[in-house]
């Protein structure tokens, strides 16, 4: 809840720490000055006006809420001995975050509860504390301490606390932390040295260090001893165990001993005997001995083995890399790396990925596969948005690229450049590199290297304004490329010819893709192109086309399992239909595209499907209900920020708020016009000049809505809507005289609106 004012807020706190509440007198004082007391009467009036203040608000003398808080809680528990529950409840410094009225009174009272809350925090953390302690549950303990020394770093008992656990735990070296850190914060803030106990206990440290130390050296002892005493496959396999990385399956261990599977058991069994493997692997100290007893060409012998052995198992191939690179074999470490990362990758492991192609570019020596590693890291850093991997793995890519001189690898560099040239906003630039790269993979004859690099031609063309040289490359890659490349290629080239206005190309373009589509058997991709033409048909004015084309969609998108897909065409399905004038149909569509909207979290969706349920009640003339659902559908597009979203409905509620009270003004709904050419929403241009051409209520601005809807009257409806315009502006200038073509037209309609 908040009050209107900064001081309205501050007094709402200060209620809530003080559940007793607090005197009028008080109040003023606090926070406008002794005496003040009609500021607070103000107050408590502009407070009243907040929802429910009847049930949390009295307003008598003293002045109370009847709220629940968490200071109010953290006190409780503190005082109950629940310190475990009161930790949980405190998070920050009270009101951390809130910018205090200028109020002297106020900060002064802030500052001392803030102090009061901490010191009861700090007594809640101490106590727990040493609950866990005398639970043995030394690691939470230990954490609680932590967070007392960070509160408050001069705390010798919290420090003295953190040693004892660390001393109990077997952490010599952060106890001995912990007194060194205590004594030089001592001294350098108050010139003073730990206490006598805190003393005491730091020689209990040392002592047992001491005494581990001893301990830790007579265990070495017998363990290098009993590790000399070892021969033949037992010594062996010591020295399989101690190989770095990960532990060695039995197969795999049998295979670099040399010895059956089957006596592998027998072997750890005289290693258990002298003491040499815990739980089927070498003690640490054991390890070391075997490890530094064990020759470097042994070494080298001993990784080359393990590698080949586990490359018969089904292992992670980073464990094989790193046995190969010790085995001084970088090249085929570098191959096992970058299956490693192939791996990673379709786990969606990005992170491993990226590793594991460092890895291996780190191993390969070979020119040629460290190219083909630079364009695999580029890839990974596009796919993972790494604007300055992806820069400095080109970089490198180049380097090495213009060092090998070879064609083929050129043009692939040149290709990866263009692409990252257009991603980055210079998609001229990115054309020339593209057309220099498809006219050296003309020169060596690489008709694959060709068609892409005109894919990404026309890409780059199309993001720097030149369609025709878009139109030229997609066209080419649809003549030569394979099945996989023309699909992109023709969705592109219907795009392209639906921006140029030639609807009936662009069907064609989509029918091709579909096509291609289904040859590949690609089902989700023939969904999107069944949306791609239900959109190019509606467009047409070939609304029943449309329609089925939608609906063939969500089918497909339903046997996939996806609601988004499904409901986004049936959401296509309704918006037809309601074109069509078939509201049945229309709120069937919708209702079924809302119950897939229910389990999705998509705001956009959720805004269309309520835009489209205002006009379907608009067209029911129910206004008062259009305009309830068309506010529902601000507050969601307002809440995802998407502007379009925000321009179309504020149009939609302004339309429907004129019709439904027609003297309101013209004004919002002008400024929402203006909004949506500002955005360059030409799919809803059309329809907004001629919703407000009906309304116009002079032949001048009706001719003027006419006008501009005369440059988008693309498909029968539109033009049918422009000349209806025209007719109004005769009729309101008292001129009879027929509109050329619209009767026509009009005669027409029933096949335009059915398709």
């Amino acid at each position: 809840m908040e009050a209107r004012s900064r001081k309205g807020q501050a007094l709402l706190f200060a209620l809530c720490v003080r559940p007793e509440g607090l005197r009028r007198a008080e109040l003023a004082e606090l926070l406008w000055g002794p005496g003040r007391v009609q500021n607070v009467r103000q107050e408590l009036t502009s407070l009243r006006g907040l929802p429910g203040a009847d049930e949390w608000l009295d307003p008598e003398d003293p002045v109370r809420l009847r709220v629940r808080s968490d200071v109010a809680a953290f006190e409780a528990a503190c005082e109950a001995g629940r310190f475990e529950e009161a930790l949980e409840l405190y998070r920050a410094p009270l009101l951390t975050g809130f910018e205090a009225p200028r109020a002297p009174a106020f900060a002064d009272w802030l500052e001392v509860e803030r102090q009061r809350l901490a010191d009861l925090h700090r007594h809640a953390l101490r106590v727990r504390a040493q609950e866990l302690e005398e639970a043995e549950e030394h690691e939470a303990a230990a954490r609680l301490v932590d967070r007392l020394v960070e509160l408050d770093p001069l705390d010798e008992t919290a420090y003295r606390s953190a040693m004892r656990l660390a001393l109990k735990g077997g952490e010599l070296g952060a106890a001995l932390a912990y007194f060194s850190a205590c004594r030089r914060v001592l001294q350098e803030e108050l010139g003073a040295e730990p206490l006598p106990e805190t003393v005491e206990l730091h020689a209990r440290v040392v002592a047992a260090q001491e005494r581990a130390e001893r301990e830790r050296a007579e265990r070495e002892r017998r363990v290098t001893a009993a590790v000399r005493q070892l021969s033949g496959a037992a010594l062996r396999l010591a020295q399989a165990l101690a190989l770095p990385g990960a532990p060695l399956p039995v197969a795999a261990l049998a295979e670099v001993v040399e010895v059956a599977p089957g006596e592998v058991a027998a072997l750890f069994e005289r290693l258990g005997e002298a003491e040499l493997v815990e739980r089927r692997a070498l003690a640490p100290a054991a390890r070391r001995a075997v490890w530094d007893a064990t020759p470097e060409p042994l070494r080298v012998y001993l990784h080359g083995r393990a590698a080949r052995a586990l490359q018969a198992q089904a292992v992670d191939p980073a464990d094989v890399a790193a046995h190969l690179l010790a085995a001084h074999e970088p090249s085929a470490a570098a191959e096992r790396f970058r299956l490693a990362a192939a791996a990673a990758a379709a786990a969606l492991d990005l992170e491993g990925a990226e590793r594991h192609l460092f890895r291996a570019l780190w191993a390969e020596q070979e020119p040629r596969a460290r190219v083909r590693l630079l364009l695999r890291l580029e890839q990974h850093a596009t796919q993972t948005g790494a604007a300055e991997l992806r820069a400095a793995a080109l970089d490198r890519l180049e380097e090495e690229a213009f060092l090998l001189q070879d064609d083929e690898v050129l043009v692939e560099t040149r290709l990866a450049r263009a692409v990252q040239l257009v991603h980055t906003g210079r998609a001229g630039a990115g054309l020339e590199v593209a057309e220099d790269a498809a006219g050296c993979a003309r020169r060596i004859g690489r008709q694959d290297l060709q068609v892409r690099a005109e894919h990404i031609a026309g890409v780059a063309a199309f993001h720097a304004g030149e369609l025709g040289r878009a139109r030229e490359s997609f066209a080419a890659v649809a003549r030569h490329g394979d099945l996989q490349q023309q699909l992109p290629a023709l969705n592109n080239l219907g795009a392209l010819a639906g921006i140029a206005g030639d609807l009936e190309e662009a069907l064609g373009y989509q029918e091709r893709a579909l096509t291609v589509a289904r040859q590949l058997g690609q089902r989700p991709t023939i969904a999107g192109v069944l949306n791609n033409l239900g959109a190019t048909y509606e467009r047409a004015a070939r609304y029943e086309r449309a329609a089925r084309s939608f609906e063939e969609g969500a089918r497909l998108f339903a046997a996939l399992e996806d609601p988004q897909g499904e409901a986004t065409a049936w959401t296509n399905v309704a918006d037809v239909r309601l074109k069509q004038g078939r509201p049945e149909e229309c709120a069937a569509a919708l209702e079924r595209a809302r119950r897939l909207a229910e389990r999705l979290t998509a705001p956009a969706l959720d805004c269309r499907l309520l835009l489209i349920e205002g006009a379907l009640l608009q067209s029911r003339e129910e206004l008062a209900a259009a305009e309830a659902a068309l506010e529902r559908a601000l507050a969601v597009a307002t809440g995802s920020g998407d502007e379009r979203q925000m321009a179309v409905v504020r149009f939609n509620l302004a339309m429907t708020r004129r019709l439904a009270a027609p003297e309101e003004p013209e004004a919002p709904a002008l400024a929402a016009v203006e909004r949506l050419e500002e955005l360059g929403l030409k799919d809803v241009l059309p329809w907004a000049y001629a919703e407000m051409g009906a309304l116009a209520a002079t032949p001048e601005a009706a001719r003027a809505w006419a006008e501009k809807l005369a440059a988008y009257a693309t498909n029968p409806n539109l033009r049918l809507l422009r000349l209806r315009l025209e007719r109004r502006a005769r009729t309101l200038a008292g001129d009879a005289t027929p509109v050329p073509g619209l009767a026509e037209l009009e005669a027409e309609a029933g096949e335009v609106l059915s398709g």
